[in-house]
């Protein structure tokens, strides 16, 4: 797959896609506009993951991240010169504006899903929600 280099940034209009959820019966949606390196994406995965061990002691927990990398950040080097180009592809990224969810949980409670909220919440660079399929925001 050959990696296309971005000339123009993320636009801030509030589009509905994937603000509701499809999957599961909780989700963490974010509230205001982000931008996620992949390393980030990658820690947040791996912090929910844990956490989600801890709390459900059967494997019967499914878990949907909906957020993947999709742009390609560029920087040049420290010395160099204006005008000599677009520089080399540095990092992998993605812009997250309001209302999109990260990830959906099924067959987990809504006690746990507060705890993985508030320990999830911390480590988020944004604000975030937990929405639930009963009631759409708690």
């Amino acid at each position: 797959m050959k990696q296309i280099k971005p000339h123009s940034n993320y636009s801030k209009f509030f589009l509905q896609k994937r603000h509701s959820l499809q999957f599961g019966n909780v989700g963490i949606k974010v509230l205001s506009f982000s931008r996620l390196s992949h390393t980030q994406i990658n820690t947040i995965i791996w912090l929910v993951q844990k956490k989600i061990k801890n709390y459900s002691k059967k494997n019967n927990t499914k878990i949907w991240f909906l957020i993947h990398s999709n742009l390609c950040l560029t920087t040049l080097s420290l010395e160099s010169r204006m005008g000599k180009g677009k520089g080399s592809i540095s990092t992998y990224a993605i812009f997250i504006k309001p209302g999109t969810i990260l990830c959906e949980f099924d067959n987990f409670s809504l006690n746990h899903a507060n705890n993985l909220f508030n320990f999830i919440n911390k480590k988020f660079p944004g604000k975030l929600g937990l929405v639930s399929k009963f009631s759409q925001k708690i």
